[in-house]
């Protein structure tokens, strides 16, 4: 039988918007984990690529998880015909999946910027994802689909620097990054102690102008 050359087009369409949505995703995994290592010497500008990084993934799988992990395309979006085919539990398992990464990333940027609730957000993530897995597992070890495929490696990924990021106490990682800023260093720990004392963040905000003064 042959296959109209519109649907041919559109087919075509399809698999290049979907590879660019991949792309994105691929490319901004890569600038926050990056942004992540170079933040660990304080290098100028980390910090805002990190911010952006980690923003972004975010957002997107958030928002467009649902259509990124089952292939469909970004201006196929918001149109039915996209999904004819694709099973309603896998659309939402993907939406859910989604969430949980985006909580991942939003607790790994929180506790990269020692800011307030990173804990909350890594732990409520990583019982989001903690779920996904288990069920993933116990559906492709029934249809072995290659879209549970998908998911893993997105888990593993965020899931697991998620984890690491949980279990290392926010002291170790504070006195790592800002080992040669002392002054800061003590004020961040005593601030993220007591994070409901504004007199502690102002003194962390007056130590941080003096680091950036210094470097």
């Amino acid at each position: 039988m042959l296959i109209p050359l519109a649907r041919l087009q559109h087919s075509s369409q399809f698999s290049i918007i979907s590879h660019v949505m991949k792309k994105l995703e691929f490319i901004f995994g890569i600038l926050s984990i990056l942004a992540l290592l170079l933040s660990l010497f304080l290098v100028p500008g980390a910090n805002m690529a990190m911010v952006l990084g980690f923003g972004v993934l975010s957002v997107f799988y958030m928002y467009a998880s649902f259509a990124l992990f089952n292939g469909v395309s970004g201006r196929a979006i918001f149109k039915k015909e996209s999904y004819f085919g694709i099973p309603r539990i896998r659309l939402i398992g993907a939406a859910l999946t989604g969430i949980a990464l985006s909580v991942c990333a939003i607790g790994i940027l929180f506790k990269m910027m020692s800011w307030p609730g990173a804990n909350n957000n890594l732990g409520m993530g990583l019982v989001a994802v903690f779920i996904a897995l288990i069920v993933g597992i116990t559906r492709y070890s029934k249809s072995k689909d290659a879209f549970y495929i998908r998911l893993f490696k997105r888990i593993v990924v965020y899931g697991g620097l998620a984890l690491v990021l949980f279990i290392l106490p926010s002291e170790v990682w504070i006195d790592f990054k800002y080992r040669n800023h002392p002054a800061y260093r003590e004020a961040l720990k005593n601030a993220t102690a007591d994070p409901s004392n504004q007199e502690l963040w102002e003194k962390v905000h007056e130590e941080q102008l003096k680091m950036d003064q210094e470097d």
